[in-house]
């Protein structure tokens, strides 16, 4: 099975697929069981424009702020286990324990920026049901 292609950091939205940059996606509404999957499993639906104007191609992609509020979690906890003598980071329990929600807000949205050119596309089938990332034709 082949590694899910990466969307990138870059001006606009920043997503980018294969070699090519999209400056603008467009949200899918979802209906209530797909929202809660998609909250439960921290990801989103977006789709691409076409290329060689086709079909717009839905991406279903690993949303960066949720894997970036885990990893703070975990981060967290891991200080708080070890009584906050040893970290990697320049975090602390003592500041993170400090921040407002405004300020929590802010490093969310900073870090989301930061992790957007690592975050996993999902999924990647166009309305035909064909992996655009693949080689070939059916």
């Amino acid at each position: 099975m082949e590694h899910p292609e990466k969307i990138e950091g870059k001006d606009g939205t920043g997503l980018k697929v294969g070699d090519v940059h999209y400056d603008t996606v467009i949200m899918r509404q979802l209906n209530a069981a797909e929202v809660s999957q998609a909250a439960q499993a921290g990801e989103r639906l977006v789709f691409a424009p076409a290329r060689d104007g086709g079909d717009p191609i839905p991406l279903l992609v690993q949303s960066p702020a949720k894997v970036t509020e885990e990893r703070i979690c975990r981060m967290v906890a891991r200080l708080e286990a070890g009584g906050g003598q040893s970290h990697p980071g320049p975090l602390n329990t003592a500041f993170l324990k400090e921040l407002s929600s405004r300020d929590y807000d802010a490093l969310i949205a900073a870090a989301e920026l930061i992790d957007a050119a690592a975050a996993n596309v999902i999924t990647g089938v166009d309305k035909r049901g064909r992996d655009p990332g693949a080689d070939g034709d059916d």
